[in-house]
Parts: structure tokens; C-alpha cells; sequence
């Protein structure tokens, strides 16, 4: 069956000339887009049938940026819709694609997941004139008619296109009125849930229509929201954002949301104020390096498919656009929210430094991936040179010369020199001269040529070649000698070198011996060095004096394309006589130790967790992707000794943390600050004996409590404070154990504090992947804690310790007294004792 559109939606129904111009300039920014996207699946999904070919006449290649970057955006839309089509309901799922242009997100979905769009339907939703010519092209294909059963017309008038699969809603989004009447017309709202997806569509309407629309989506019942649209979270002046925004002024179709949100942050808070109870959001830079969004093989197939090295373009474009998924069931989501933990995954120890910038007010050269190198020119006046590289168009062999001379000679004509080349690498090696090593021409074409500056006479001469190409590596001096250590590096658009070089005037290259497996290999990196140092045969195991060089690496890309978070000090140690150097890693970053668990549900008394010691920054790579891991802090300098304390074990989050003054009580007689960072685990039920307060800071969790005259119910054997019932279990199942119990629940979200009396047993569970707490636990005794050494707080009182003792030796005086008679006398003291407590 055809459904005929021709009289549903008339042309220009209800605007004026002007508004129908501007819609018209919206609606032709779909032509673009399809353009490239179209792009992206003849390239980089050859294996699956190909859909926008139906609405793109004539294939263009787009450059590889631009593939880059609508992949990414195509992709994280599919995981998004993939997610919620997988995730089990009785209900009917419903996707509604707002502003949909010619997406043929259906069809994808209808070939990738055929299993999960059984009781799914898809719904478009755009303009009128877009929707009938899409509607169209359709109806008169077979590839996008044949996937698509019970076809049938409909008397909604905005209706264009109906099957059991799809739907076509050919309606102004900002007629919602008549949206949510089509809508029901082709689903029952209280028998379904939604997906609304929104890929850079709602951001040209008018912020307040925009926010409408979000809004109206959060009043359907169960649904979510996927949005994807630009911010400019620098400010509209960032040379990136100014760009970015000019270009659609130039189209006339100015991003109307920027203003209003222009960061992640004002992304969230947009969400949760309009009606949403839970809101994630990320620029596409950090999907981009979420195993979440996409795994590390996904990533490195990519540079296999089409050669890429545009990084540092394509962290600019990724970062100006933002993915929000919302929900309206906040127990639904098992994402972090806005997450506020950027500053937690560098844990260095920083010192502050004065730096002053002053504007160069020279000419400045248009020249990108160049290298510099200093020397002086023949009136003794240093010179900077920025060398090769890639100006406007091409990879120009010349430099751009800078000096505070008034008169700046050119020295052009004294070499013949390198060819012209990019992402190489210059160190200055002293007296003896600049050494150059390998770049590239193309992103498949690396050099492994090598040259000598000499300062003196500006000239060039060929030096021993590399052992292999490589670019995007890193080369500095060792300490005040004329040898060079090289790290890292590309050797073609998907591979990369894994060791480390080391340069010696007439012996050429040579590779160092690498111990210790701190480091991963990078390109793009930051190395600098420092003075060497002599070392005796006392210091080193091997006979002989040797001479050691330090400094430090950071940073850099590693071979998936993902930032690689590792500060490391490196140290090479170079025999005297011939013989390959040796080069070790430290890392520099925290180390921190925490509970790796097998099971969600940890427990203190089976031990079904190992404790391992990790870099921070990897620890929370690992806890934000969901996996099981816990940490409760421990003091920095003496862990088996001192409390933690925030202050001094975590300086650089310290500051960002202040209790509210009507909590003076709690840090006049703070015991410790406890930093808390959980994965997807619970924590087992336990009591603590001070006093404590519970912030939550990022993420949300659910805790039990109960009275401390609970406690004989709860399994607590003699002398712990953990017990091994998991509460959570057994309160879902109504079971009985717990019948004598009671339970007390309350939910934290981030900002707010829960008080904990000493001695109410507690568990909790995470709600979110990630969460971050402070506890604080002081002191509301005057005195009877216990003597000995206790770092965590949760020493049981001194008098009961001794207590213990005592009923030991009690129990010992009837040892040889028969069970029925040794019975009596016990009953009869505790009962003594019992009463005892209460007077």
C-alpha cells in the first residue's frame, strides 16, 4: 500500500514569508549533512547496506576530518539508541527522532539489532515540505519499503506515513500540540516508553521553543532524552567557537542555544530544571575516550579504515559539542551525571609559577606541525625559526623567523637542506648544533631522514637515518652533552613505536634497553630533561662509573587515540664504554590503593575483594566505566599510623570541599576526613563507633540504617563491626532474618550530608556508576574511646574491649562445671549486666 502525503500538509500552513525563508535555511543544512554522512557509511561501514544513497544523489569524499567527526556523532547516537533498545521492558519502545532531516537511523537499527526492534517503533519527526519529499523517496524505494510491514494510511492529518516499524510526523517542532496528538495516534503513551533524540536540530530554534520541547518530552511518562548539540564551553571569543559560530551566522542559521548553554554544566542544570530527574552529559572529546561510547578496537579500526592525523582539529571540533542522555526515572540510569571528577584524574603534585605572556607584535606566519629551533643570526642577535611544517595550503620548506632585532636577515639561501615535512621533531644539542629527526608528508608516509643545523654556519648536514620512520615523536637533549633521547612516535597512520632512541654524534642511533612497564607507548607527547648525574659502582650492580640523565614524559596520545594520562619520570643511564643504555619509568602519578571486588556485593568477612595498588587517574578511568572498585582513602604518609585526612592526602581536591557552619560541631572535633570513590559495588553492612557525617559529592546511593538495638539481629559475630548479611537482598525478597529489624532508608544526592550516630549499622549501593563522598568522622565523646592505634575510626569503645577480656575469664571460671549448671550461672550474669545498662 502507498500512502499518498499530498493534502496532509500544505506548504507554509500558518508561517509568514519570512518565517518560511528561515525554516527553509534550517531545513537545507540536512542537504550538508546527509552529504557527509553518506560519506561516512560508504567508508567506514563497507560491510552493512548502505541507506542515505537513497537521498544523496552523487557520493562526495569528505576530508578526514570531517569523517572523523560525523562517525563519532552517528556513532554515539547508535550506542545511545542501541542502549535503550536492548535494556528489557514490558513496555513498547518508542525512538522519536526530532528534527530527523533524511536520518536513516531506522533502517540502521532494523539491520544492526533485528532482535530488539521487535515491539520497537520508530518515529520521525521535521518540517512538513522535508517529511513529505523523505516520505516520498520511501515509498518509492524498495530497500527502505520492504523492511517495513502494515503499511496503512491514517486520518491524523500530520501523519505522513504509517507502519508497524515507522512512522512519519510531518509537523513544526514547536507545534507541540499537535505533535503529542500524532504521536498518540500512532502509540499509547501509558504502554510505552520513549527515546527523543535530538542531533543538532533543536539548537536552531529559539531557546525558549528548544526548551519547550525538552520539557514537553519529560511529561510523557517514562522516557529519555539524547541530545547532541554544540556549546562553546571557552567562550563565543575561542578562535575554535568564533569559527564555528561564524559559520552558521554565514548560512543564516545561527546556533540559537550556545548563549543560554554554552557548557556542559549549564547542559545539565538545563535538564534537570525542565523536568528530567536525571541528566548526563560529555562533549564528544570525552565520549571519544569512553569505553563506553566506544572500545579501544573500535577506536584503532578506525585509523585501519582511512589515515588520520588531524588530532589536535579533531579534540577542538569534539569539544564543542556536547551529548546529554536524560531520563525521567532516575532509578533507570546507571550513568554518573554531570560530571564534575575532571579534576581528579591528574593527581601530580603541582607547585605554582609565575609566567607573564605579552602579545607578539611582529608578523606572525601562518604555519602549523612545524618545530622550532634558536640560534643566532651573523649580528649575534638569537633567532627563533619555526621549520617546515603546514602553512595555508602546503607544506612550505622555509621557516618563520622571529627576533627582537629591528633588521632580521634571511637565511634562506644558505641550505639546501631537509625537504619540506611536518610532525617532526628538533632538539638543540649545543655548540654541536639543531638536530632534526623524521616527520612526515602524509599521514601514511613517515621519514626517518636526520639532519644537523650547524649555528655557526646555518647550514645543514645529513646525519645517520632513524632505524625506522617516525613522527608526532619526541626528542630532547640529554643534560648538557650533544646526544638526544627520542620517545614514542608514529610510524604510519595506525601504528606506533613502542621503544625509546637514543643519539650519539658519529655512532648514530641506538635503541635503549627499557625496564620496568610504567610506560605505554604515545605519540604527541611532552619530554624535557635535566642535568645528568654520575653513578658509582656503589649505586649500580654492573662495574664501573656511569653516567645518568633524568627528566620527565607526559602526556601524548596513545595508540587508540585516547589522551594518555601517565606523568613519568624517566631515568637513562649510559655506560662509559659501548653498550646499549638503559632507560627506566617512574610514574609520578598517586598510587592509591583500593578494593578490587568479584561481585557487586562485597563483603568484609568472606574477602571476595583483593587489594591492589593503582594510579589514580586509571582508577578512575576504571570506576567511571562501571567497573567494581572501591576506595576508601588512607592517610598519604602513614596509613597504618595517622587518619586520612583530606587536606594533606589530597591537597589539590581540599580546597573544594568545605563543610557549612552549622556543622562547626563536626570540625571542632573532626577525627578524619575520609576521601570515598565507588564503582558499581555495595558496601557491607558495618557500623562505625564515632560519630561521622556522609557528603555526597558526585553521584547518587541508596543506604540502610539501622538502630543500634537492632544489632543482635543483624549477624555480627563477637568482637567485629561487619557483618556479612547482604540487607539489600534479603529486604527485596521479604525475608524473615530481618523481620525483627528497623531498617531505616535514606538517598543521596550530590550536596547532601547524612548523619550517622555512632553505632547504627549501615550498608549502601550505588544508584550511579560513579560516586565521590567525603566522610568526616569526629569525635562526640569526651573520653572512652579506645587507647590503641585506631585509623579508621571504627575501634569499638575501650570499655567494651576490656569488657571482652573479662567475659573470657568469666567464661573460663565455669570451664569445668557441667554444661547445665554452667548455663544457669552465665544466663543469670548477663542478665545481671543486662540490667545493669539500664540504670
Amino acid at each position: 500500500m502507498v500512502v499518498s502525503s499530498e493534502n496532509n500538509s500544505p506548504r507554509g500552513a500558518g508561517r509568514s514569508a519570512r518565517q518560511q525563508v528561515r525554516d527553509d535555511l534550517v531545513m537545507a543544512t540536512n542537504s550538508s549533512s546527509i552529504v557527509s554522512k553518506r560519506s561516512v557509511e560508504r567508508i567506514y561501514y563497507p560491510d552493512e547496506p548502505h541507506f542515505f544513497r537513497f537521498f544523496v544523489k552523487k557520493f562526495q569524499r569528505r576530508a578526514p576530518l570531517i569523517n572523523r567527526g560525523y562517525h563519532l556523532r552517528m556513532h554515539i547516537i547508535d550506542v545511545a539508541v542501541r542502549r535503550f533498545l536492548q535494556r528489557p521492558s514490558q513496555r513498547k519502545k518508542v525512538i522519536v527522532n526530532l528534527g530527523c532531516g533524511s536520518d536513516v537511523l531506522p533502517w540502521q537499527c532494523l539491520t544492526r539489532y533485528p532482535d530488539h526492534c521487535h515491539h520497537a517503533k520508530f518515529v520521525d519527526i521535521d518540517f512538513p515540505d522535508l517529511m513529505t519529499k523523505k516520505s516520498r523517496i520511501v515509498q518509492e524505494t524498495p530497500e527502505l519499503i520492504s523492511p517495513l510491514s502494515g503499511i496503512k494510511a491514517t486520518a491524523e492529518r500530520h501523519v505522513l506515513f504509517q507502519s508497524d516499524e515507522y512512522a512519519q510526523i510531518g509537523c513544526d517542532l514547536r507545534d507541540l500540540a499537535s505533535i503529542e496528538r500524532s504521536l498518540s495516534a500512532l502509540v499509547s503513551f501509558p504502554d510505552s516508553e520513549f527515546l527523543f533524540v535530538a542531533e543538532v536540530s533543536i539548537t536552531y530554534m529559539e531557546t525558549e521553543a528548544a526548551d519547550g520541547v525538552i520539557r514537553w518530552a519529560s511529561s510523557l511518562g517514562q522516557a529519555e532524552f539524547c541530545l547532541l548539540e554544540q556549546i562553546v564551553p571557552d567562550g563565543p571569543d575561542h578562535p575554535f567557537a568564533k569559527t564555528m559560530l561564524r559559520h552558521f551566522e554565514k548560512l543564516k542559521t545561527p546556533l540559537k542555544s550556545v548563549s543560554t548553554y554554552p557548557d556542559l554544566e549549564a547542559q545539565h542544570n538545563r535538564f534537570y530544571g525542565l523536568g528530567w530527574a536525571y541528566a548526563d552529559v560529555e562533549s564528544l572529546w570525552q565520549a571519544w575516550s569512553n569505553n563506553q561510547w566506544l572500545s579501544p578496537e573500535e577506536r584503532r579500526k578506525l585509523d585501519r579504515i582511512e589515515p588520520f592525523d588531524e588530532w589536535e582539529e579533531f579534540a577542538l571540533f569534539a569539544s564543542h559539542y556536547c551529548i546529554v542522555t536524560a531520563k525521567t526515572d532516575a532509578a533507570c540510569s546507571s550513568s554518573t551525571g554531570f560530571s564534575r571528577t575532571a579534576s581528579l584524574n591528574y593527581m601530580v603534585p603541582a607547585v605554582s609559577a609565575f609566567t607573564q605572556f605579552s602579545k607578539f607584535e611582529g608578523s606572525r606566519g601562518q604555519r602549523r606541525f612545524g618545530a622550532t629551533m634558536a640560534f643566532k643570526d651573523e649580528l649575534g642577535q638569537r633567532v627563533i625559526a619555526n621549520t617546515f611544517g603546514l602553512g595555508t595550503s602546503s607544506r612550505p620548506r622555509s621557516y618563520d623567523l622571529y627576533s627582537q632585532a629591528v633588521v632580521l636577515r634571511n637565511i634562506e639561501g644558505y641550505h639546501p637542506g631537509p625537504p619540506s615535512r611536518m610532525c617532526h621533531a628538533v632538539t638543540s644539542l649545543g655548540s654541536h648544533g639543531n638536530l632534526l629527526s623524521g616527520g612526515r608528508t602524509s599521514p601514511t608516509t613517515a621519514l626517518r631522514d636526520c639532519w644537523l643545523f650547524t649555528k655557526g654556519t646555518h647550514s645543514w648536514t645529513r646525519l645517520e637515518d632513524l632505524p625506522i620512520p617516525l613522527y608526532r615523536h619526541v626528542m630532547t637533549r640529554l643534560g648538557r652533552s650533544n646526544m638526544a633521547l627520542l620517545i614514542g612516535g608514529k610510524t604510519g597512520s595506525s601504528s606506533i613505536f613502542g621503544g625509546c632512541l637514543l643519539y650519539r654524534p658519529g655512532s648514530g642511533w641506538v635503541e635503549c634497553k627499557m625496564v620496568g612497564s610504567e610506560y605505554q607507548p604515545t605519540f604527541g607527547a611532552a619530554l624535557v630533561g635535566f642535568s645528568e648525574v654520575n653513578v658509582n659502582s656503589d649505586d649500580d650492580p654492573s662495574n664501573g662509573t656511569h653516567v645518568r640523565f633524568r627528566g620527565i614524559l607526559a602526556g601524548g596520545l596513545l595508540e587508540d587515540g585516547t589522551v594518555a594520562k601517565q606523568v613519568l619520570r624517566w631515568n637513562v643511564l649510559l655506560p662509559t664504554e659501548d653498550g646499549h643504555p638503559i632507560i627506566t619509568f617512574e610514574s609520578l602519578l598517586k598510587q592509591v590503593t583500593i578494593h578490587k571486588a568479584i561481585h557487586s556485593k562485597m563483603d568484609f568477612n568472606a574477602k571476595n575483594f583483593v587489594y591492589v595498588t593503582v594510579p589514580f587517574g586509571d582508577f578512575m578511568q576504571s570506576v567511571s566505566e562501571g567497573n567494581k572498585m572501591y576506595l576508601r582513602a588512607l592517610s598519604e604518609d602513614q596509613p597504618a599510623e595517622r587518619p586520612a585526612n583530606l587536606k594533606t592526602d589530597f591537597p589539590q581536591l581540599a580546597d573544594d570541599f568545605q563543610l557549612p557552619e552549622e556543622l562547626s560541631l563536626v570540625t571542632e572535633n573532626v577525627f578524619s576526613s575520609v576521601l570515598r570513590i565507588s564503582g558499581s559495588v555495595n558496601m557491607w553492612l558495618h557500623y562505625d563507633v564515632m560519630a561521622n557525617v556522609y557528603c555526597q559529592v558526585v553521584g547518587s546511593k541508596r543506604l540502610i540504617l539501622f538502630p543500634p538495638s537492632d544489632v543482635t539481629h543483624l549477624s555480627f559475630a563477637p568482637g567485629s563491626s561487619s557483618s556479612s548479611v547482604d540487607v539489600f537482598s534479603e529486604l527485596e525478597s521479604s525475608s524473615i532474618s530481618l523481620a525483627q529489624t528497623h531498617p531505616h532508608e535514606a538517598t543521596l544526592n550530590p550536596g547532601d550530608i547524612l548523619f550517622l550516630p555512632p553505632l547504627w549499622p549501615h550498608t549502601a549501593t550505588p544508584l550511579t556508576d560513579l560516586g565521590v563522598a567525603v566522610n568526616i568522622f569526629f569525635r562526640s565523646l569526651e573520653s572512652g574511646y579506645s587507647s590503641g592505634r585506631d585509623v579508621y575510626g571504627n575501634r569499638d569503645l575501650a570499655g567494651y574491649e576490656k569488657g571482652r577480656q573479662d567475659v573470657a575469664r568469666i567464661a573460663n571460671a565455669f570451664s569445668k562445671i557441667p554444661p547445665e549448671m554452667r548455663g544457669f550461672y552465665i544466663t543469670r550474669l548477663a542478665d545481671e549486666l543486662k540490667q545493669k545498662s539500664v540504670e
